[in-house]
């Protein structure tokens, strides 16, 4: 007797949180006769291009977390899964690096503002005194 794919059953190991760096190993299983091929699909991105009952995404990032899903197929029909959603967490190494750009660009930013006030002040202070002795500072003669 033949039959198409039964709806597949989705599964992730680690199970849990997985953290940005890691490793995740998607695993797709479907009673089927023949025994189906499997593909596997991320969800608004298409194709993964990765066949087989098991899909494993090394140094994983925050970018490639969302949903996924598995097609089965055989010679009698198809089905797809359910979409697993994997949740991808940033580790505080990248958050700590990221506070420390902020704080940098903060401060190149105020020393930058405060370079021009003092600048600008000083400018203002030579244009005064220029009015004040009757011209430019530098074109007085000394007596």
């Amino acid at each position: 007797m033949t039959d198409a794919p039964k709806t597949p059953s989705v599964s992730v190991r680690p199970p849990g949180e997985i953290k940005e760096g890691g490793s995740v190993t998607l695993s797709c299983s479907s009673d089927a006769n023949p025994a189906a091929n499997y593909t596997w699909f991320r969800e608004h991105g298409g194709s993964v291009e990765e066949l087989g009952e098991n899909y494993t995404i090394s140094n994983i990032t925050t970018e490639l977390g969302g949903n996924y899903y598995c097609e089965a197929r055989n010679a009698v029909g198809l089905q797809n899964s359910t979409l697993m959603f994997l949740n991808v967490t940033a580790t505080s190494s990248s958050s700590v690096t990221t506070t420390t750009v902020a704080r940098g660009t903060v401060a190149v930013l105020l020393a930058t503002i405060l370079l021009f006030i003092f600048l600008w002040m000083r400018r203002k202070r030579a244009s005064r005194k220029a009015r004040g002795q009757g011209g430019r500072p530098d074109t007085r003669e000394e007596l």
